[in-house]
């Protein structure tokens, strides 16, 4: 079924955040019409997939700064500030720390999954 572009304007409006009320004034769309694309399964699923496709895009967006952050942290390390060398020397002990915990976590799962599908 074809649609209108008000219709996929509503869902992306929507997926990031706004209520279906106002996004529907913003698009000067009456509430009742935005409330019966609401119910439609169809305007549900572009809701949940612009969602997703936002949640990458903003996800992308934070590995690209990770490595910057990490040069930023271990530059401060070497500041004339001890208080603030310290400070970025346990901010780095308890990311590595945090890191090796959740790497442990992953393995424990993947050997409990691996030993449940041995089992009949």
């Amino acid at each position: 079924m074809a649609r209108s572009g008000k219709f996929e304007e509503l869902a992306a409006l929507v997926a990031s955040g706004r209520t279906v009320k106002k996004a529907a004034g913003q698009l000067k769309l009456t509430e009742r019409t935005a409330y019966r694309w609401n119910r439609q399964p169809e305007f549900r699923e572009l809701v949940k997939r612009l969602r997703v496709e936002m949640a990458t895009r903003a996800l992308g967006m934070i590995t690209g700064s990770m490595a910057k952050a990490a040069r930023k942290l271990r530059s401060l390390i070497d500041s004339p500030d001890s208080k603030l060398a310290r400070r970025a020397a346990r901010d780095v002990l308890e990311l590595h720390h945090q890191m090796n915990a959740q790497s442990e976590l992953e393995e424990r799962i993947q050997a409990l999954e691996k030993q449940a599908k041995r089992k009949p």
